[in-house]
C-alpha cells in the first residue's frame, strides 16, 4: 500500500491501549497513520464533494441552456441586412 500524502511506503503498525489493541497503516516516510475509520470518513467525504460538484455543474448548464435564444442569431448572414453582409460596402 503507498501513502495517500506522499506515495512513500506503508507498514502495518499495532497500538496498545488499555483493553484495546488497534491496527493501522502508517507510513515510513512522512507518519501518515491511517485506521479504518479514517478511511470511512475519507470515502464519504469524497463521494460526497463529488455529487456536490456534479450538482453544481449541471445546475450551471441549466441555467446557460435556459439563457439561449429561441430565435435565430441576429448575426446570421442570411437574414442580415445588405450592409452587414460580406463585400457589401
Amino acid at each position: 500500500m503507498s501513502c495517500p500524502r506522499c506515495q512513500g511506503l506503508m507498514r502495518v503498525e499495532r497500538l496498545r491501549r488499555r483493553r484495546a489493541c488497534l491496527w493501522l497503516w502508517a507510513c515510513f516516510a512522512c507518519g501518515e497513520r491511517i485506521d479504518d475509520v479514517i478511511l470511512d470518513a475519507r470515502r464519504w467525504q469524497s463521494a460526497e464533494s463529488t455529487a456536490a460538484r456534479n450538482a453544481r455543474i449541471w445546475q450551471a448548464v441549466r441555467q446557460r441552456i435556459a439563457a439561449l435564444p429561441l430565435e435565430p442569431c441576429a448575426l446570421n448572414l442570411v437574414s442580415c441586412p445588405l450592409s452587414l453582409q460580406r463585400g457589401a460596402a
